[in-house]
């Protein structure tokens, strides 16, 4: 029920509260539920992704506001609208995540940052190979718009002193699911109709993430350069335990990815 002028407005406050240090992740949403606590029914996926583009293609021109903005569109319309203050510098980033032809063509007109997930499960053995074509898939359409994306993707992580520490530290996580919960998240999630869990079972679920890394501080920053040699701009970094995983993490991962100029 936002209509963009609401949100460009926003938008443009909260960007100069924050100095400049503010964006919006543009979601259109999968789950056929959700749209029913609004009073909604789910729009089909591609109409979702037109009308999206509408929606952010007007934010963008109030942005810019070069002139009060009048539109007649097919889901949109505005007489004389305008945006004040605006922006400090040009439009906040976008943001938006996808796994889709579609979802790829709006990034291209609207994202600054794609999230994208695994095409071919969580496993990272099992994704690596694939993920060079699928982000080059993104590349392509934002070659035909003449941007440059950045490109991201989640690890969840599991990291200790030595790889037998780190299958273990797995093992005893993966071995003590919560299982009518993660069969419920899973369910929701392949329920919907977002193109990026297709390749992901139930059992991902126990860990998280758009792929799993496990093992030592070597393995880790092993994996995280074949990511960037895949084509990745950057990474979400997720852990089990966030407090002391994460704080594993910088100590001991965070040099290695330094040295290999991976990290400043």
């Amino acid at each position: 029920h936002w209509h963009p002028l609401r949100l460009a407005r926003f938008a443009a406050t909260a960007d100069h509260i924050s100095g400049g240090r503010f964006g919006l992740n543009i979601v259109t949403g999968y789950d056929a539920r959700e749209p029913l606590m609004f009073g909604m029914t789910r729009i089909q996926h591609d109409e979702r992704y037109e009308r999206a583009d509408e929606f952010s293609a007007i934010m963008e021109d109030l942005w810019a506001g070069e002139a009060d903005l009048t539109y007649d569109g097919r889901f949109y319309q505005l007489d004389g609208a305008y945006v004040s203050p605006r922006p400090q510098f040009g439009r906040p980033i976008l943001v938006s995540a996808s796994a889709s032809p579609r979802g790829f063509e709006y990034a291209a007109h609207h994202s600054d940052i794609v999230f994208t997930s695994s095409p071919a499960g969580a496993d990272f053995n099992g994704a690596i190979d694939a993920l060079p074509a699928h982000v080059e898939g993104i590349r392509a359409a934002y070659a035909e718009t003449g941007r440059t994306p950045k490109v991201i993707i989640f690890p969840l992580i599991v990291c200790k002193k030595t790889r037998a520490e780190a299958l273990a530290y797995r093992e005893a996580i993966v071995s003590h699911p919560d299982t009518e919960s993660i069969e419920r998240y899973f369910a929701r999630h392949t329920g919907g109709d977002a193109h990026g869990w297709k390749q992901h079972d139930a059992a991902d679920r126990i860990l998280g993430g758009h792929l799993q890394i496990t093992g030592s501080p070597q393995d880790v920053a092993d994996a995280i350069e074949r990511l960037k040699e895949a084509g990745f701009d950057g990474i979400q970094i997720g852990f089990y335990d966030y407090g002391p995983d994460l704080d594993f993490f910088a100590e001991h991962v965070q040099p290695l990815l330094a040295e290999r100029g991976l990290r400043v």
